[in-house]
């Protein structure tokens, strides 16, 4: 089944008993750049991206998210735990596995995004963080506090496996020091549902491993 415009009505129909809130399409943009000749150089532009369709839960906590090549099963706060999220992803696949007729899946990810936010201000970031950045940070030859960080790393396992792990500081709204921890491990493969299931606890436990390793037992008493 291809994406056209009646596909975002059409999926919510299918799903409205477990997403009965009001949906919202995302246009997310789309940032290209091209080379040029030598004289005009590069070339940067920005379009909107295929649209995707977000399907919501009557208390807007679970999420379904669907694009022309992309869905994502979703948990917002209070995260419902993996015993619930797990059997509705499997269930969701399996409803868009029909809808779309789909044969294979090109990959699998588990991704686990947080806004961390610490009331102590300022920060000693060695207290909340186990990572190369605090470290390299903590031993610059400079006196002064830091007011800003980002750090992506991308990095590749043997068993073609990528982590992409993003630490970085957020504007604050209130008094207290933000931080986004983003935690993405993802396997590009062609596979079939039945395998896709299997791997993605194995994908959930290796990023259950990377935010324990991340974070101190200080850090941990926040999400108490």
């Amino acid at each position: 089944m291809e994406w056209t415009v009646a596909t975002p009505g059409q999926l919510f129909e299918r799903f409205k008993e477990r997403y009965p809130g009001k949906p919202r399409v995302q246009r997310p943009i789309q940032a290209n750049l091209a080379s040029g000749t030598q004289e005009e150089g590069p070339s940067f532009s920005v379009a909107p991206g295929p649209a995707r369709i977000q399907l919501r839960s009557g208390d807007g906590r679970r999420l379904l998210t669907v694009g022309a090549d992309v869905a994502g099963v979703v948990s917002l706060r209070p995260y419902e735990g993996w015993e619930h999220l797990k059997p509705r992803f499997e269930q969701d696949m399996r409803d868009l596995y029909g809808f779309f007729g789909i044969a294979e899946i090109a990959g699998v990810s588990a991704r686990y995004i947080n806004r961390i936010k610490i009331k102590q201000v300022p920060v000693n970031l060695s207290d909340y963080f186990h990572h190369f950045a605090v470290t390299a940070i903590d031993s610059l030859p400079f006196t002064g506090g830091v007011t800003g960080f980002f750090y992506r790393s991308e990095l590749q396992g043997s068993d073609n496996t990528k982590l992409a792990l993003t630490l970085a500081s957020i504007e604050s709204e209130d008094d207290t020091a933000d931080f986004l921890l983003d935690i993405d491990v993802i396997k590009d493969e062609s596979m079939n549902l039945p395998a896709a299931m299997e791997l993605i606890d194995h994908l959930k436990e290796q990023e259950n491993a990377v935010f324990e390793a991340l974070i101190t037992d200080q850090a941990r008493g926040l999400f108490e």
